[in-house]
């Protein structure tokens, strides 16, 4: 069942800075898990590592891009709306066995992921971090 938390650990930034930004980054780009950030009311994709990417069924060039643009297909579905309420309120959510339905290999299919989404604070806009493992 899905729920809101609000979170007692202090935020973790956004993005180091120097030789510990590298660090992160290849912590996340190595992760089995499938990690994205999204940056700003309008949901930039800021960063998505391999397994997210794959897991999306898309290519590299989605980063940067407005989630909307990225995933036309979440149209209709919870997702957009609960990292809004991610964003605007500051609690995480988590989510388990929930259905999403994404194009993949050009086939509309249908998935079940536990995820969560947690906000993080950067410097200038508040953002989040998605995390998800699809069961099905």
């Amino acid at each position: 069942m899905p729920f809101l938390t609000k979170s007692s650990e202090p935020a973790v930034p956004l993005l180091p800075s120097g030789d510990t930004e590298l660090q992160f980054r290849n912590l996340l780009e190595e992760a089995s898990v499938a990690t994205a950030i999204y940056r700003g009311p309008e949901l930039i994709i800021e960063f998505a590592n391999p397994a997210m990417i794959t897991l999306w069924g898309k290519d590299r060039s989605v980063i940067g891009m407005p989630l909307r643009t990225a995933l036309p297909e979440l149209e209709g579905q919870p997702f957009f709306g609960q990292l809004e309420t991610v964003l605007r309120t500051g609690l995480a959510y988590s989510a388990t066995e929930d259905r999403g339905d994404l194009e993949v290999d050009g086939i509309l299919q249908t998935f079940y992921f536990n995820f969560s989404y947690k906000p993080l604070r950067g410097l200038r806009e508040r953002s989040m971090a998605f995390s998800t493992w699809p069961l099905t």
